[in-house]
């Protein structure tokens, strides 16, 4: 975490309700530049290699949604232009043929059948379920349903075990917390379909009892062994995004909390969108250290605005732009360029941050749903 000097006179809050202050005119004079009035969204606005069209683009369109959805910039762009989104975004949703019921990008898939997931079967389905949930998440978000039924990953008893027993939590907690996760909003999205309270799916209450075991009293997180402390924090926040998705609070929001803040001291990082959920998560059900995370949260701010650009937006890597996409090119990684997938994460972790400061509501910004 960014130490700072005695001769600073500025409290760390007060610079972060600065920069807080002018995020939302920053972003949206950028979001203009990789938009048009049709709802097509581009990564970034010089060097970006994968143009819009009908079949390609899902990812964008859907980030492009929740951030939009976070700072309320509708009002300031085109008549029309939410509903342009969310109609171009329904308009990946597969309605025959084995991709029936998902989203899908066929020029990312196309990608992803080069050279990824060799060893799986169907070696494009965790990326084609990731995308599903990102469009799904962002069209709710704006109050708008998708069209038709979802697939289900597993939809038994017997096939959820197995799903949670096939997943990494050793050697890969993040990543098995959240294809968990991408199964519990699945079936929940299902019960929404249905007209039915998710509370009451015991399919749903099934799934949160067949991660008990990997549960971790000791870190307040859902691994076995001792992963590194980002695998702990990341693997908690994709579990968290579950919980909250369905209104279950989490257990032990203070054992997490104390994890959370004793991995910032030792390491001196400063994780942004993952780290910022899980302790605005717990702080809903807890005062725990509250002023110890709002510190963080400030700090947070402040190491989030070294990613700002000089367009106004934010880049996913500190010196140029994202240059991958689920193992697909999708920029020549040009330095002081913005790109959508920074804008959007490091945004969510202002958000997140402006909530924990209690400066959320005067912004008159919202959380996306995850």
């Amino acid at each position: 975490m960014t130490q700072l000097a005695k001769t600073v006179t500025v409290a760390p809050a007060d610079r972060a309700f600065e920069i807080l202050d002018r995020h939302r005119a920053a972003v949206l004079a950028w979001y203009r530049t990789v938009t048009d009035e049709l709802g097509h969204v581009r990564l970034c606005a010089e060097g970006d290699l994968l143009s819009p069209s009908k079949t390609s683009g899902l990812g964008w369109a859907a980030l492009g949604l929740k951030l939009c959805h976070m700072l309320d910039l509708f009002p300031d762009l085109p008549d029309g232009y939410r509903e342009n989104l969310a109609l171009r975004i329904k308009g990946f949703q597969q309605t025959r043929g084995k991709d029936q019921g998902w989203f899908t990008d066929k020029a990312l898939l196309e990608a992803v059948d080069r050279w990824r997931y060799r060893i799986l079967r169907d070696r494009n389905m965790p990326v084609r379920v990731a995308e599903s949930r990102q469009a799904m998440t962002a069209l709710l978000s704006v109050d708008e349903m998708p069209d038709r039924p979802l697939p289900m990953p597993a939809d038994t008893t017997s096939g959820i075990d197995a799903h949670v027993r096939n997943l990494p939590w050793a050697k890969n907690p993040w990543g098995a917390g959240s294809h968990w996760s991408h199964l519990m909003v699945f079936l929940a999205i299902r019960t929404v379909q249905q007209a039915v309270p998710p509370m009451s799916d015991p399919l749903i209450d099934h799934g949160f009892r067949a991660i008990e075991p990997f549960f971790s009293e000791e870190t307040g997180s859902w691994h076995e062994g001792v992963p590194s402390s980002s695998q702990v924090l990341n693997a908690a926040m994709k579990v968290y995004t579950a919980h909250d998705f369905i209104g279950r609070p989490p257990p032990s929001p203070e054992r997490m909390i104390d994890y959370l803040l004793n991995a910032v001291v030792a390491e001196g990082g400063c994780n942004h969108v993952d780290a910022l959920y899980v302790a605005e998560t717990a702080l809903r059900h807890t005062d725990h250290r509250r002023e110890e995370l709002e510190h963080f949260a400030a700090e947070a701010v402040l190491c989030a605005e070294d990613y700002r650009q000089p367009d106004g937006g934010m880049s996913f890597h500190l010196d140029r732009t994202q240059t991958g996409y689920y193992g697909m090119a999708v920029s020549r990684g040009l330095p002081g360029i913005a790109d959508l997938h920074g804008t959007k994460l490091l945004t969510w972790s202002l958000v997140l941050a402006a909530g924990i400061l209690g400066r959320r509501d005067a912004l008159g910004w919202r959380l996306p749903i995850a």
